[in-house]
């Protein structure tokens, strides 16, 4: 199991009538899109902070399982 506050937490995985499902924890609060229309735009600052934690997330995925993982 892998947790880290940049990703989204899966509670299981699973196949059935080939095809895969995911259930996942709920997170309140706005998506990425709405961020944007919401404020003409994000700045560069605004934007470093949504994106750096996924980055760092993903660097960590490559160093604890020798792989990362997929945006």
């Amino acid at each position: 199991k892998f947790s880290h506050p940049a990703l989204v937490e899966v509670h299981r995985v699973w196949e059935q009538n080939s095809t895969a499902y995911m259930a996942m924890r709920f997170y309140a609060g706005k998506t990425l899109r709405e961020l944007y229309r919401g404020s003409a735009g994000l700045d560069e600052q605004a934007i470093r902070r949504i994106i750096e934690p996924i980055f760092d997330a993903r660097a960590l995925c490559g160093r604890r399982y020798g792989r990362g993982i997929g945006l």
